[in-house]
Order: C-alpha cells, then structure tokens, then sequence
C-alpha cells in the first residue's frame, strides 16, 4: 500500500468507529475518566508541541532511508484520551487521526504497517493493573492504598531500529 491508500484506508475505518460509537462529551465521563483525560490530554498537547517536532527533525536525518518527510500522524487512546485529543486537535486536519488503541491494534491485523515510512504512531492510555505488578507496587509503596495505582502507557513509533 502507499501512503494515500494505507491513511485513506485507516481513516475511512476511524470514521467508521465513530460513526456507531461516537467519543462523548466531556460531561459524560466518570470522575475517575475525568482525571485520566486531564493527564493524557496534557501528554498529547505535549507529545504535538515538542514531541512530534523533534520526531520531524529526526527523520530528516533519515530521508535516505526512505521516510516521508511530511507523515501521517496516528494518536491512540482510550475514550477519556480521545475526548482530549478530539479537543486538541481540528476537525480539518487531514494529517491527524484518532482512534480507540484496541481498534488501531485491530486494523493493523489487518492492514500491513508501512514500517513507519510515512506514519508516526503515538499512544497514550491507562490500562487494567494486573495482578503481579499491583503486587510489586504494593510492596514498593506500603503506605499507599493500593486503589490508588493506575498503569499510564504512553510511547510513539516513527520508524525501525
């Protein structure tokens, strides 16, 4: 796929997702969603203001290797993540997509990657704790009430090793 197919494609699918189910206001979410909105919503800001800049400068360096010097750019959340996002960034543009991190993980079976070529892939999410790490930070932090630990994942991908 080229650029043009393997974006369109991923947009008419993020389109299609919100289409059945759209991201709801701000209003709507829980308190607990409130919060996780406030910290992704502050990473994403960042992530577009200084992250995704210094990632532009990067791959100028390594335009010989093939990487599009204007990629697209993919944000994944979950639903307080893509409230913010879809406060941060315009309707209009046409460089940026949003979707649920399951749903993107989902299309990508389905869609061979670019290997980064011509997309950068920006996530940032709070995940379920599980077991053995909520054992490890109890342990780590005894004087904390265990149901306040939360697993923030943040990280980007814009090209191979």
């Amino acid at each position: 796929m080229n650029k043009q197919e393997w974006t369109t494609a991923l947009v008419t699918f993020s389109r299609s997702q919100f289409a059945s189910n759209p991201i709801p206001d701000l209003d709507k979410l829980t308190d607990e969603e409130k919060w996780q909105y406030r910290i992704i919503g502050g990473g994403i800001v960042g992530f577009l203001e200084h992250g995704l800049p210094h990632i532009f400068q990067e791959r100028q360096v390594v335009l010989m290797k093939n990487c599009d010097p204007d990629p697209f750019v993919v944000l994944t959340s979950t639903i307080p993540g893509l409230v913010a996002i879809e406060e941060v960034i315009s309707d209009s543009s046409k460089s940026i997509v949003a979707l649920l991190q399951a749903d993107y993980e989902k299309w990508e079976q389905q869609n061979p990657v670019d290997e980064f070529n011509f997309h950068v892939h920006h996530w940032s999410y709070f995940r379920e704790l599980d077991k053995e790490l909520l054992a490890r930070a109890i342990e780590a932090y005894p004087s904390t009430n265990p149901d306040h630990f939360r697993i923030h994942t943040e990280g980007y991908m814009w090209g191979l090793n």
